[in-house]
């Protein structure tokens, strides 16, 4: 048996039961006092893509993708491309200082400002569905992670 467990912080796990009681298992699992719901469900009511799992919610008998968790969860993946990218310019742009190079500078702050702006379509956006969320990782960036 597989079931949905909603947490107090609204976070969702998945707990699959292969002895004793669900309460057993609870207990040996997670905090019992920040339980809100246990739902049973089918090993195919689980979403195939693990991409957003931190962002599943379960309403309605079915999981489902709390979009403002999602939309977190993306912007914090982009960060993690993007932030090297702005360590790499970061020491590029001491060597121009350096050099005396306010070409070079220049052209840094322009990338810089590129760089810290990526996340900005992503911001503004208010996703309706999860598709819209994973179309705005942007292209430059490879994905580590299947979508």
């Amino acid at each position: 048996m597989i079931f949905a467990i909603t947490m107090i912080n609204n976070d969702l796990r998945i707990m699959t039961l292969s002895a004793g009681t669900v309460q057993e298992a609870i207990d040996k699992w997670v905090d019992a006092a920040n339980v809100v719901s246990i739902n049973e469900i089918q090993s195919n009511d689980i979403p195939a893509d693990r991409y957003f799992r931190n962002g599943w919610v379960f309403r309605t008998g079915i999981i489902d993708f709390n979009l403002h968790k999602c939309k977190n969860i993306q912007l914090n993946k982009i960060r993690r491309k993007r932030n090297p990218k702005l360590d790499d310019t970061d020491k590029e742009m001491f060597r121009a200082r350096d050099n005396d190079d306010t070409v070079k500078q220049d052209e840094l702050k322009i990338e810089r400002r590129r760089l810290r702006d990526i996340t900005e379509p992503l911001k503004a956006l208010q996703p309706t569905d999860i598709q819209e969320i994973i179309d705005a990782w942007p292209p430059e960036f490879p994905h580590d992670e299947p979508l």
